[in-house]
Formats: C-alpha cells, sequence, structure tokens
C-alpha cells in the first residue's frame, strides 16, 4: 500500500469520525425526534443515513452524559469534594493512580464545564471543587445600599 492510499484512509477515516461525532451532537440537541423518525432517514438513505445506521443507543447515552458524570471524572471530583481545598494534580494521580496526562487531561475537562476552579501557573497549579453553593450561586452579590443623603 502506498504513502498516497493511507493518507488517503486516514483522511475518510477523520472525515467519518467528524460526521459521527456530529450527528451524535445534533441528536443530543433534538431529544424530541423518535427512533421512528431516525428509522424514516435511515430507509430513505439520506445524507447521514450511513452514519445514523452506525450509531447504538449507547453511544448516543455515552455522548450526552455531562462531562463530569463520566466515571473517571465523576471520581477526580469526588475525590476533590472530599478533600475541600486545594490540592495539585500530582497529588491527585498519587492518591487515585493513573497517569499524569489521563489526569490533567480530565481535570482541565472539569475545570471546562465549572466543577473545578484552577489557580496557580506552571508547576504551582493546585484545583478545588466547586462547591454546590457556589454553582447554584450564579448572581452578582447585591451591592451594599447607601443612605440617600440630604439635597442642599
Amino acid at each position: 500500500m502506498s504513502k498516497q492510499d493511507d493518507g488517503r484512509e486516514d483522511a475518510e477515516s477523520l472525515i467519518y469520525e467528524a460526521q459521527y461525532q456530529a450527528v451524535l451532537q445534533v441528536l443530543i440537541e433534538h431529544p424530541e425526534w423518535t427512533l421512528a423518525q431516525l428509522s424514516e432517514v435511515i430507509e430513505a438513505r439520506g445524507p447521514f443515513a450511513k452514519t445514523l445506521a452506525c450509531l447504538s443507543v449507547r453511544a448516543l447515552a455515552d455522548a450526552s452524559i455531562p462531562t463530569h458524570q463520566q466515571p473517571h471524572r465523576f471520581a477526580v471530583y469526588r475525590v476533590l469534594q472530599t478533600i475541600g481545598g486545594w490540592v495539585s494534580a500530582s497529588r491527585l494521580q498519587s492518591l487515585m493512580g493513573g497517569d499524569r496526562v489521563r489526569m490533567r487531561s480530565t481535570l482541565r475537562k472539569l475545570v471546562d464545564v465549572g466543577k473545578v476552579e484552577r489557580r496557580g501557573q506552571t508547576s504551582a497549579v493546585m484545583y478545588r471543587a466547586v462547591l454546590e453553593e457556589e454553582e447554584e450561586s450564579t448572581e452578582a452579590p447585591e451591592e451594599p445600599t447607601r443612605p440617600m443623603e440630604p439635597e442642599a
């Protein structure tokens, strides 16, 4: 097989994966669609019929689980909640096991969804779980009111 064939296969694979992810995202955004409606699209051999036919309910369920509830991420989040304060990624890794890359990736994703806070730079980066009260409190704190001054 030539390098050109390998490159084409890689490109086709990437295109299929992007299409697969796009179809998953559209399905997640439209929970009102029924299996019967999706089946009609497959039977009509529409542009995404082949991709839809390859999807499983499990793939859809896994894709729709919020990031912070996926098993490893949820476990890291729970450990951070238990610790209750700031902790380094390396300390978390030593407590939980696993590799450094996965731990840092998990922490980054938890920060992205607002479940974990990050502070510091480079080797001094620390993480902590966002408390439930902090998550729910999205309103800005009220400013103190000043007594009105008498008019002159």
